[in-house]
């Protein structure tokens, strides 16, 4: 039963410093976010990326092109 106690215990090591390391890349993330909001905010966070809009002809645009492909694969489908 001591390799069980053993392997046991490795798991346990383990499962502290995951938690050591959780803290940690908080604190990072933390600095990051400081540290970008002294920089005037020019590092912008991914989640507020998210916000772009396309115009209505963009997405018309868009839609016409993919729809255009889709045909075209379509077509070669078919021949």
């Amino acid at each position: 039963m001591a390799k069980i106690t053993g392997v046991e215990g490795i798991v346990t090591e383990l499962r502290a410093e995951k938690i050591k390391l959780t803290n940690q890349l908080r604190h990072v993330g933390a600095a990051l976010t400081a540290l970008a909001g002294l920089n005037g905010g020019a590092v912008a966070p991914a989640s507020s990326r998210r916000g772009t809009r396309l115009s209505a002809a963009a997405r018309r645009k868009i839609s016409l092109a993919q729809k255009a492909r889709w045909a075209k694969i379509r077509a070669g489908k078919k021949g």
